[in-house]
Protein backbone atom coordinates (compact mmCIF):
# COMPACT_ATOMS: atom_id res chain seq x y z
CA UNK A 1 0.00 0.00 0.00
CA UNK A 2 2.96 2.30 0.48
CA UNK A 3 3.81 2.25 -3.22
CA UNK A 4 0.17 2.86 -4.10
CA UNK A 5 0.03 5.85 -1.74
CA UNK A 6 3.22 7.26 -3.23
CA UNK A 7 1.94 6.96 -6.80
CA UNK A 8 -1.33 8.55 -5.79
CA UNK A 9 0.37 11.44 -3.98
CA UNK A 10 2.61 11.97 -7.00
CA UNK A 11 -0.50 12.04 -9.22
CA UNK A 12 -2.00 14.76 -6.99
CA UNK A 13 1.23 16.77 -7.25
CA UNK A 14 1.37 16.42 -11.03
CA UNK A 15 -2.31 17.30 -11.40
CA UNK A 16 -1.79 20.35 -9.19
CA UNK A 17 0.99 21.39 -11.59
CA UNK A 18 -1.45 21.06 -14.51
CA UNK A 19 -4.01 23.16 -12.67
CA UNK A 20 -1.42 25.82 -11.89
CA UNK A 21 -0.31 25.91 -15.53
CA UNK A 22 -3.90 26.30 -16.66
CA UNK A 23 -4.42 29.23 -14.28
CA UNK A 24 -1.20 30.86 -15.50
CA UNK A 25 -2.30 30.42 -19.11
CA UNK A 26 -5.65 32.04 -18.25
CA UNK A 27 -3.94 35.16 -16.95
CA UNK A 28 -1.69 35.31 -20.03
CA UNK A 29 -4.42 34.61 -22.59
CA UNK A 30 -5.55 37.36 -24.94
CA UNK A 31 -8.05 35.07 -26.67
CA UNK A 32 -11.44 35.25 -24.91
CA UNK A 33 -12.52 31.86 -26.21
CA UNK A 34 -9.35 30.12 -25.03
CA UNK A 35 -9.47 31.97 -21.71
CA UNK A 36 -13.06 30.89 -21.14
CA UNK A 37 -12.26 27.28 -22.02
CA UNK A 38 -9.21 27.33 -19.76
CA UNK A 39 -11.36 28.57 -16.85
CA UNK A 40 -13.71 25.63 -17.40
CA UNK A 41 -10.75 23.29 -17.56
CA UNK A 42 -9.24 24.78 -14.40
CA UNK A 43 -12.49 23.88 -12.65
CA UNK A 44 -12.30 20.34 -14.02
CA UNK A 45 -8.69 20.00 -12.91
CA UNK A 46 -9.63 21.27 -9.44
CA UNK A 47 -12.39 18.66 -9.35
CA UNK A 48 -9.90 15.98 -10.37
CA UNK A 49 -7.53 17.13 -7.62
CA UNK A 50 -10.38 16.84 -5.11
CA UNK A 51 -11.12 13.31 -6.35
CA UNK A 52 -7.50 12.24 -5.96
CA UNK A 53 -7.08 14.02 -2.64
CA UNK A 54 -10.16 12.19 -1.41
CA UNK A 55 -8.48 8.96 -2.47
CA UNK A 56 -5.31 9.86 -0.58
CA UNK A 57 -7.32 10.83 2.51
CA UNK A 58 -9.29 7.60 2.43
CA UNK A 59 -6.03 5.66 2.62
CA UNK A 60 -4.61 7.49 5.64
CA UNK A 61 -4.29 5.16 8.59
CA UNK A 62 -5.78 2.24 6.66
CA UNK A 63 -4.21 -1.11 7.29
CA UNK A 64 -6.96 -3.12 5.59
CA UNK A 65 -8.25 -2.62 2.08
CA UNK A 66 -11.78 -3.67 1.32
CA UNK A 67 -13.24 -4.56 -2.05
CA UNK A 68 -15.52 -1.54 -1.65
CA UNK A 69 -12.60 0.80 -0.92
CA UNK A 70 -10.68 -0.46 -3.96
CA UNK A 71 -13.79 0.09 -6.09
CA UNK A 72 -14.16 3.65 -4.78
CA UNK A 73 -10.50 4.41 -5.41
CA UNK A 74 -10.72 3.10 -8.98
CA UNK A 75 -13.81 5.26 -9.59
CA UNK A 76 -12.22 8.44 -8.20
CA UNK A 77 -8.97 7.96 -10.11
CA UNK A 78 -10.80 7.14 -13.33
CA UNK A 79 -12.97 10.25 -12.92
CA UNK A 80 -9.86 12.39 -12.49
CA UNK A 81 -8.37 10.89 -15.65
CA UNK A 82 -11.57 11.56 -17.59
CA UNK A 83 -11.55 15.21 -16.43
CA UNK A 84 -8.04 15.58 -17.84
CA UNK A 85 -8.93 13.93 -21.14
CA UNK A 86 -11.98 16.18 -21.51
CA UNK A 87 -9.80 19.25 -21.11
CA UNK A 88 -7.17 18.16 -23.61
CA UNK A 89 -9.84 17.14 -26.12
CA UNK A 90 -11.54 20.51 -25.74
CA UNK A 91 -8.31 22.42 -26.32
CA UNK A 92 -7.53 20.30 -29.38
CA UNK A 93 -11.00 20.89 -30.83
CA UNK A 94 -10.56 24.63 -30.39
CA UNK A 95 -7.20 24.54 -32.12
CA UNK A 96 -5.70 26.23 -29.08
CA UNK A 97 -2.03 27.16 -29.19
CA UNK A 98 -1.57 26.06 -25.57
CA UNK A 99 -2.70 22.47 -26.12
CA UNK A 100 0.83 21.04 -26.41
CA UNK A 101 1.95 22.67 -23.17
CA UNK A 102 -1.11 21.40 -21.29
CA UNK A 103 -0.83 17.96 -22.92
CA UNK A 104 2.74 17.54 -21.71
CA UNK A 105 1.74 18.24 -18.09
CA UNK A 106 -1.39 16.08 -18.36
CA UNK A 107 0.70 13.19 -19.68
CA UNK A 108 2.80 13.15 -16.51
CA UNK A 109 -0.20 13.07 -14.19
CA UNK A 110 -1.94 10.48 -16.40
CA UNK A 111 1.03 8.15 -16.07
CA UNK A 112 0.90 8.46 -12.28
CA UNK A 113 -2.84 7.81 -12.21
CA UNK A 114 -2.47 4.86 -14.60
CA UNK A 115 0.16 3.39 -12.30
CA UNK A 116 -2.19 3.79 -9.34
CA UNK A 117 -4.99 2.05 -11.25
CA UNK A 118 -2.64 -0.75 -12.28
CA UNK A 119 -1.60 -1.31 -8.67
CA UNK A 120 -5.25 -1.40 -7.58
CA UNK A 121 -6.09 -3.75 -10.43
CA UNK A 122 -3.56 -6.27 -9.17
CA UNK A 123 -3.97 -5.61 -5.44
CA UNK A 124 -5.79 -8.89 -4.77
CA UNK A 125 -3.06 -10.88 -6.53
CA UNK A 126 -0.32 -9.13 -4.55
CA UNK A 127 -2.10 -9.62 -1.25
CA UNK A 128 -2.73 -13.27 -2.06
CA UNK A 129 1.03 -13.86 -2.40
CA UNK A 130 1.35 -12.78 1.24
CA UNK A 131 -1.56 -14.91 2.34
CA UNK A 132 -3.84 -11.90 2.65
CA UNK A 133 -7.10 -10.96 0.95
CA UNK A 134 -9.25 -7.93 0.32
CA UNK A 135 -12.11 -7.79 2.80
Amino acid sequence: MVIFNLTLQLAVTELTNVSSLTKTLISNSNDLRTGSALRDFANLFDDAIRQLSRSVESMRGESVLTVEKVGDLKTWISAAMMDQETCVDGLEEMGSTVVDEVKMKVQRSSVCMSNSLAILGHMDEVLEKFGMHLH
